[in-house]
């Protein structure tokens, strides 16, 4: 159970509310790469943080219990 400990440390917020915020959710990661295919540096700037915060982010984080 090491690398769970490791990745809710690491991974710890929920639905992003900032770029910052978001390289540390997984419900973002995962939907940004579900839908984009892949992480890019542009993954995390503002502007696509805003466009899959909401109901995507929203739906993975109570989905995986962040």
């Amino acid at each position: 159970m090491p690398n769970t400990l490791v990745s809710r440390m690491c991974l710890m917020y929920g639905p992003p509310e900032n770029p910052m915020q978001a390289r540390f959710s997984m419900p973002y990661c995962l939907a940004a790469a579900a839908i984009d295919g892949d992480l890019r540096l542009a993954t995390f700037r503002e502007d696509a943080v805003r466009r899959l915060r909401g109901d995507v982010t929203d739906d993975l984080a109570r989905d995986i219990g962040s």
